[in-house]
């Protein structure tokens, strides 16, 4: 005897999955950039000639997220 999930709870499981899933990336992202951010802030105060250094890899992340992004939509329409 099969389950049939096709009730009304089903979309509303389903619908507030995504969104805890989408709320729980949103989080990551901010935690993560306040502590990037911290970490470079207290640089600054340490070591303020090495400020340049430690920001180089927070500019160069979107650009080669952006590059990795191309490589994967060319690998993924050869197949």
């Amino acid at each position: 005897m099969a389950v049939e999930f096709t009730g009304p709870a089903a979309y509303f499981f389903g619908y507030m999955g995504a969104t805890i899933a989408l709320v729980f990336a949103i989080l990551g992202a901010a935690y993560g950039t306040a502590k990037c951010g911290v970490g470079i802030m207290s640089m600054g105060v340490l070591h303020p000639d090495m400020v340049i250094k430690n920001i180089m890899p927070v500019r160069i992340s979107p650009l080669e997220n952006q590059r990795l992004n191309n490589e994967y939509k060319y690998i993924f329409c050869c197949f």
